[in-house]
């Protein structure tokens, strides 16, 4: 009897990287499989090493050529997706349905021969620029992913497509805004729900916060996502555990929205989720529950927001960061919206006209400079 082939993984040191890496030989294909050990010290590098060579040798590995696109999907959700959030998963799921109906992908090995057949089956479909580019963006992950654990040879190159650099959507007025608010009764009948859905209306409008960050908004400040009062003024605070450099982050509160909040809720009601959005059945809802709900507000107050669609969380939004867009600086407004770059923040300011800006800047000065001659 033949014996079986083990696979043996060894801490190498490669000229000019920091850190050391981990290399084995596939003992089927005779190639080579490395990835990082993600530490310069040599015994770490070795426990990593040791855990890799047992994960391969119990059978976690199978060599690309063999491995069919099934088994791969099935690894890649139980091992990157599964303990994430159920909208996370679904445009992965939804993605991959995509990818293997346009493809007829069996192999994992494959995928970088149909990547281009994926992207012009896309092109030629009639799914939004958006949606296109989320299904490669998914799929682009995953194939990395593979190549990260050692089933691919090299990143398979997708190109995304460019998006219009307009905002999805529109701002709401403010009457458009009480409209949604009093379609509420029309969807959940009961008292306690209505209630719950106005205030969580009013806070979305108030608030500037995305869906995902209004539904875990807390009182506990051990929380991921909370409210801060230890200042001389109420404050957003993420957690150091949310954060990937580890460090608690302290971001600026409306005034409205924090004395509206303060005044609406008691003291002594401070406590656990800021909003609970109720549904017909009185149950907790997911992000995409909650935002069907309001898109139905939208559709019977008859607030179309954009071609076929009606008004979303996201437009609350984008309502609030054209308010303040006209009261606060770019700097200012970028801290508000929890942007990661000012290019996305100057957006809110494009549809503002250079009167309205003027009159904020002449106002801001207008105690400090001397009059100018007009």
């Amino acid at each position: 009897m033949e014996k079986k082939k083990q696979i043996t993984v060894y801490v190498i040191q490669y000229p000019g990287e920091k850190n050391l890496s981990m290399r084995y030989m596939d003992p089927v294909t005779g190639k080579y499989h490395r990835k990082s050990a993600k530490t310069s010290n040599p015994k770490k590098a070795e426990r990593e090493a040791a855990k890799w060579q047992d994960e391969l040798r119990k059978g976690k590995f199978k060599p690309a050529e063999d491995l069919t696109w099934e088994e791969f999907r099935e690894r890649f959700e139980d091992q990157a997706v599964a303990r994430k959030s159920t909208g996370y998963f679904s445009a992965f799921h939804a993605a991959f349905r995509r990818f293997e109906e346009s493809t007829q992908i069996q192999m994992l090995r494959d995928a970088p021969d149909v990547i281009d057949k994926f992207e012009l089956s896309l092109r030629r479909s009639t799914l939004s620029l958006n949606t296109v580019k989320s299904y490669l963006k998914h799929v682009r992950v995953a194939l990395n992913w593979a190549v990260d654990k050692g089933m691919l040879e090299s990143k398979p190159k997708i190109r995304l497509p460019e998006t219009p650099d307009e905002m999805k959507g529109r701002p709401l007025t403010d009457a458009e805004f009480e409209r949604i608010c009093a379609s509420v009764p029309s969807v959940v009948s009961d008292q306690s729900a209505i209630e719950s859905w106005r205030m969580y209306l009013k806070g979305l409008w108030l608030s500037g916060l995305r869906r995902e960050e209004s539904l875990i908004l807390s009182w506990d400040e051990d929380a991921a996502f909370s409210i801060d009062m230890s200042g001389k003024y109420p404050r957003f605070k993420i957690s150091a555990s949310a954060q990937k450099s580890r460090r608690a982050q302290l971001l600026p509160m409306t005034p409205d929205f924090a004395s509206w909040l303060l005044e609406t809720v008691p003291k002594g009601e401070r406590q656990s989720l800021v909003f609970n959005p109720i549904g017909k059945r009185g149950s907790l809802l997911t992000g995409s529950e909650v935002g069907r709900y309001v898109s139905e507000f939208g559709r019977l107050a008859e607030i179309e927001t954009r071609s076929g669609k009606f008004a979303s969380c996201h437009d609350f939004r984008r309502s609030f960061g054209t308010r303040w867009a006209r009261k606060v600086m770019p700097a200012e407004l970028k801290l508000l919206m929890r942007h990661s770059s000012v290019e996305t923040t100057m957006k809110y300011y494009v549809g503002i006209e250079a009167d309205d800006i003027a009159e904020g800047l002449w106002e801001r000065f207008a105690s400090t400079e001397e009059p100018v001659a007009v």
